[in-house]
């Protein structure tokens, strides 16, 4: 996936201008079995790779993580989802131009984060309703370049009301922060959706 939100108006490398919002490319890859445990239960293994790249010599980071999921079917309308996982991070901004001391090469930072997630969904003929929270490893777009730590705690209603025609409605609030703090200044904020 591609993030691009066009070039700044003030030249950074004149002005020391940083840009509020930054470029990225992202790659990654999910892969691993599936096992269906009982009629209820189904097991999930699977391994990921996420990189991350950003434009202008904003630098890099990449992360392995391992996840297993387990999904119960509580009855035939309720299906309960945990999952609990493992992230190694590595990033590499000692170059970048945002970096404490941009243009000095610095040694990558690797960091460790656990990861996971519940949720909880009913669903009848025509309405699903679900609830859920999660913790996961996301790029950073706003001022700061690198992995944010977000934690998601977040509704959804899906209702059907003709064959063609239908309404959904979401809610979310996130609590997101920088992961080691590499390169350039740290982030935290909140978002609601």
């Amino acid at each position: 996936s591609f993030v691009n939100f066009g070039t700044p108006t003030v030249n950074q490398s004149n002005s020391g201008f940083r840009p509020v919002v930054l470029s990225s490319a992202t790659h990654s890859v999910t892969i691993g079995p599936q096992v269906k445990v009982t009629g209820q239960d189904t097991l999930t293994v699977g391994y990921g790779y996420f990189q991350s790249s950003y434009s202008g010599g904003e630098g890099s980071y990449d992360s392995h993580g391992l996840t297993v999921t387990w999904q119960r079917l509580i009855s035939t309308n309720l299906i309960l989802r945990a999952y609990v996982a493992g992230s190694m991070v590595k990033q590499d901004f000692g170059n970048a131009l945002g970096a404490t001391n941009p243009g000095v090469s610095t040694e990558a930072r690797t960091n460790y984060v656990p990861t996971g997630g519940l949720s909880l969904s009913w669903s009848s003929r025509s309405t699903t309703v679900s609830a859920n929270y999660s913790t996961g490893i996301y790029p950073s777009y706003q001022t700061s370049q690198g992995p944010l730590y977000s934690q998601v705690v977040g509704v959804a209603a899906n209702h059907k009301m003709t064959d063609n025609f239908g309404g959904l409605v979401t809610a979310n609030y996130a609590r997101n922060e920088s992961v080691g703090r590499n390169g350039g200044s740290g982030i935290f904020f909140d978002s609601y959706a």
